[in-house]
């Protein structure tokens, strides 16, 4: 079994809330869900290169969505905060809702939700003219969206 593959299988991710904060107030308004792996040679963004290259990225990403809902009912991130979660462009259109909702379900009060994506730089190839340090892909503003539960 592979890293991943036990990452997955035994669901060894986590969740870490990051406070967001009305820099004119000093409120905290919301949370951002952090995914966090295994410690080791899965940590942070070597989790998701893992999990891309091994074609199981919608897994992981999926998983990282139901760990975060669920560390933030916990937490009791509930309106009027917001929960930010990241959303792997290449997974957004095909992210199932179902199980989320009926995580969602079981929070004491109404969640908001706001996943956000930004486009993922093309893989360096050194033989490549895009690969120059000089050159950089144009960006693209990232997509959001905002669910509510309760």
């Amino acid at each position: 079994m592979t890293g991943i593959e036990q990452v997955l299988e035994h669901e060894q991710v986590h969740s870490v809330l990051q406070p967001i904060v009305d820099l004119d107030t000093g409120v905290v308004v919301g949370y951002e869900a952090l995914a966090r792996g295994p410690r080791g040679p899965l940590a942070r963004d070597q989790l998701f290169a893992a999990a891309r290259s091994a074609g199981r990225l919608a897994e992981l990403d999926e998983l990282c969505r139901r760990v975060a809902l669920r560390r933030a009912i916990v937490a009791g991130v509930l309106l009027p905060l917001t929960l930010f979660v990241n959303v792997e462009p290449e997974v957004l259109d095909a992210a199932p809702l179902d199980e989320l909702l009926a995580i969602a379900d079981t929070a004491p009060g109404e969640l908001q939700a706001r996943a956000s994506t930004s486009p993922q730089p093309p893989p360096r190839d050194s033989g490549s003219p895009a690969s120059s340090p000089r050159r950089s892909p144009p960006r693209r503003p990232p997509r959001a969206g905002t669910a509510r539960f309760g």
